[in-house]
């Protein structure tokens, strides 16, 4: 115990005097907490790459709670993209960032992590500014409802064509959650890419927020959006679509980067009713028509969007598809958008499988339909054609199985 006191109190007395960076391995005790003060502080230091291994004295291992480490800001000044704290943590032999914080470190007041132990790191350029910061880092336990992930883990990294999260918790059991989620390209794809991202959320506490960050798309570095619980005035779930998101192509490299924050000590809302952050994507390879063969159901209306939709559709397209009932159905179709290049670019309605035979229905330019079309047999296809010139935002067309 006296040892872990010990290095707490010589850490700041050290960081006060002088701009040598932290020791490389910090031990914190459950009933000391560590005070970190930038170094020089309260005067800057420029030039510097100073990292520390924070960990907790012999972490123990159990089913009934987590034992966790948590960052609270006293005070945080740092020079916006230019003197950055990086917090990171171990992953496997290697590690990774979570998050680089600078300017005022998002106004957030703690920080928690999964695990009982983390690196951090600051990084200070050659101009002289009022950077600095005071921290204290603390032993929290926590339940492990409140955890992000299974692997007390922070992170988790998605590369797959489409995932969805789901992830419920009581708001009187969780007062503090830093989760994070890293949307990567499907490692098999040789296309660029659009993402869909949909969130379903209950913001109920003041500062609970998602934020998510766009990286290198369009050639950009970061471009981030925030949903805050300020605008959330009750319990209502709340729908929002990253529309910013969606309408970029990004390069292999790049990818989306979702962070939850909450530190709701005082529960606003009624804590009998769980908070979720629920969150679906998919990647979508750009000029592609998608699956030729589709499926109606008699319960629920499906929908089939033009290539790149809500964007406008590529230019060359040659598009079918077979949307088919099953046996003893016929087909209804809605179509609720449209608007192709008048007299150049066609959809085309055929009843059953010939796309050879007289069509049913022929449909170019921007139309508003007052009514649907039924097929007589249980296949409908649909083609449709775009030339080399203008494109357009394209159609949805909505589609499900009816009996006589």
């Amino acid at each position: 115990m006296a040892t872990c006191l010990y290095i707490g109190l010589y850490l700041a007395f050290l960081s006060s005097l002088s701009c040598d960076c932290f020791p490389n391995n910090l031990t914190l005790c459950r009933i000391h907490p560590l005070n970190l003060l930038s170094p020089g502080f309260p005067e800057y230091c420029d030039n510097l790459n100073c990292s520390t291994n924070i960990s907790l004295e012999s972490p123990f291992i159990t089913n009934d709670y987590a034992e966790c480490l948590q960052i609270q800001f006293n005070s945080f000044l740092n020079e916006v993209d230019k003197d950055l704290l990086h917090l990171k943590i171990p992953l496997g032999d290697d590690e990774t960032k979570l998050i680089s914080f600078g300017g005022g470190a998002h106004k957030i007041n703690f920080f928690t992590f999964d695990s009982p132990k983390f690196i951090l790191n600051l990084t200070t350029n050659a101009v002289g500014v009022d950077s600095k910061f005071n921290l204290t880092i603390k032993y929290i336990k926590r339940d492990k409802e409140c955890l992000c992930h299974e692997n007390l883990n922070n992170l988790k990294i998605f590369n797959g064509k489409k995932n969805s999260v789901q992830k419920k918790f009581f708001g009187s059991k969780c007062s503090f959650m830093d989760c994070f989620w890293k949307i990567e390209p499907p490692n098999d794809s040789k296309f660029y890419h659009r993402l869909f991202l949909k969130f379903n959320l209950s913001l109920a506490d003041n500062t609970d927020f998602v934020e998510v960050c766009s990286k290198n798309f369009n050639g950009k570095n970061v471009d981030c959006q925030i949903l805050e619980s300020r605008g959330v005035v009750s319990e209502n779930k709340i729908e929002f679509n990253v529309s910013k998101v969606s309408t970029f192509l990004f390069k292999r490299d790049a990818s989306i980067n979702i962070w939850y924050h909450r530190e709701s000590e005082e529960i606003i809302n009624n804590t009998n009713i769980p908070r979720q952050i629920n969150f679906t994507y998919e990647w979508r390879e750009r000029c592609k028509c998608g699956d030729v063969h589709l499926k109606a159901t008699i319960d629920n209306w499906n929908v089939l969007y033009s290539p790149d939709y809500p964007e406008t559709y590529c230019h060359s397209m040659d598009c079918l598809w077979r949307l088919e009932a099953p046996k003893g159905y016929h087909l209804v179709v809605n179509i609720s958008e449209f608007n192709t290049e008048e007299e150049h670019d066609f959809l085309t309605l055929f009843d059953g499988n010939d796309t050879n035979q007289k069509h049913m229905e022929i449909f170019s330019g921007m139309i508003t339909f007052n009514n649907t079309i039924k097929s007589k047999q249980n296949i409908m296809s649909i083609s449709f054609h775009s030339d080399i010139s203008i494109q357009m935002s394209g159609f949805a067309i909505w589609y499900r199985a009816v009996d006589d």
